[in-house]
Parts: structure tokens; C-alpha cells; sequence
């Protein structure tokens, strides 16, 4: 406990924010949490319009 470990290749520190979904695990550090943060939002709003556009492909071909 309050070492750092090291998990397929990835250094861990005490500290540090691991995420994971269904498309993989990440480990940011907490001084680059706020930058980590605009990144998600940023995948989430274009993933956001990507669906939509396939929605109104979907509801235009029906």
C-alpha cells in the first residue's frame, strides 16, 4: 500500500484516477485530471453527433 505498482507495462502511483470501460482502462495522474476531463467531454459530445447522424441515416432509409 502507497507504492507505486506496475500493471501490463502501466506505472500506477499512490493517487492516480484509474477509469475503465468496455473499450479499456486508463490512468491519469491528478495533476492532469482537468485535462483528462475536456478530453472525455470531447469524445462524449462528438460520439453524441456521430450517433445522431446514424439515427437520421437510419430513420431516412426506413
Amino acid at each position: 500500500m502507497g507504492e507505486a505498482v506496475a500493471i501490463g507495462g502501466v506505472v500506477v502511483h499512490p493517487g492516480d484516477i484509474v477509469a475503465a470501460d468496455e473499450d479499456g482502462v486508463i490512468v491519469i495522474p491528478p495533476h492532469r485530471a482537468a485535462e483528462a476531463l475536456t478530453a472525455v467531454e470531447a469524445i462524449v459530445a462528438r460520439e453524441a453527433e456521430l450517433d445522431a447522424e446514424v439515427a437520421a441515416e437510419r430513420s431516412r432509409l426506413a
